[in-house]
């Protein structure tokens, strides 16, 4: 229009607002609850470059959000990475009986038993069980927070020029920024291991010219649009 407008917004929401979910909260010990920081912020602004004839818009969208998720992931047992392996015997019941280090080595045909470095690397990679899962004999459940943020922002800017009382003509261009988690990591601690980044660009052109009060109005539009994401 002939007059100026425009808008500024802020949307927030705060970690105190969260509470933990069920499972966090009976987990041995208790899983701290999610974090959560939303932050979605933005405006526009449109108004005339020549009265009756040329005008603009601009629209700036910016959304923050800072979270975790919940995951859960099948662990060894504390057994197991002492070297103990557990099996379930028929002759005792169906009961859980271990084989120590020792006796893994007795009924080792070459007499060497289990590998040490296999050993310190299950245990240096491996975070310990905190919750049920897995098998229950050599293997169970660990529950932690994974990051799961999103930053993303989008600009949007439109031009429409009055050619004369019958033709109009417009141009938008949208450009996108994102980085977000695909997947959750695998462990906690861990960098982040699938991450989604977008690198979008599109532009519109659009005429419309209305022929006649008799002819039909014939509208044409170019699209194009240049997508830049990756799957790392």
């Amino acid at each position: 229009t002939n007059q100026f407008h425009g808008n500024i917004n802020e949307y927030h929401r705060d970690p105190v607002l969260v509470a933990n979910s069920w499972f966090s909260n009976n987990a041995s010990p208790v899983i701290p609850r999610n974090h959560l920081i939303q932050n979605q912020f933005g405006g526009n602004i449109g108004g005339p470059v020549m009265k009756n004839k040329l005008f603009f818009f601009f629209d700036y969208n910016n959304s923050k959000i800072i979270s975790s998720q919940l995951a859960f992931r099948t662990v060894p047992l504390d057994s197991l990475r002492a070297g103990t392996v557990n099996y379930i015997s028929s002759q005792t019941g169906n009961a859980i009986v271990g084989l120590t280090p020792a006796q893994v080595k007795a009924l080792d045909p070459a007499g060497i038993g289990e590998d040490n470095n296999w050993l310190g690397g299950i245990d240096a990679r491996f975070p310990h069980s905190n919750a049920a899962g897995g098998d229950g004999v050599n293997s169970g459940g660990y529950d932690f927070n994974a990051p799961n943020n999103n930053d993303e922002t989008n600009y949007v800017g439109r031009v429409d020029y009055n050619i004369n009382s019958s033709m109009k003509a417009f141009a938008r261009f949208t450009i996108v920024r994102q980085n977000s988690t695909q997947n959750l990591n695998e462990f906690g601690g861990d960098p982040s291991t699938d991450p989604f980044v977008d690198r979008t660009y599109a532009f519109v052109l659009g005429h419309n010219w209305v022929i006649g009060a008799t002819k039909p109005t014939r509208s044409e539009e170019h699209t194009s649009e240049l997508q830049s994401r990756q799957y790392l």
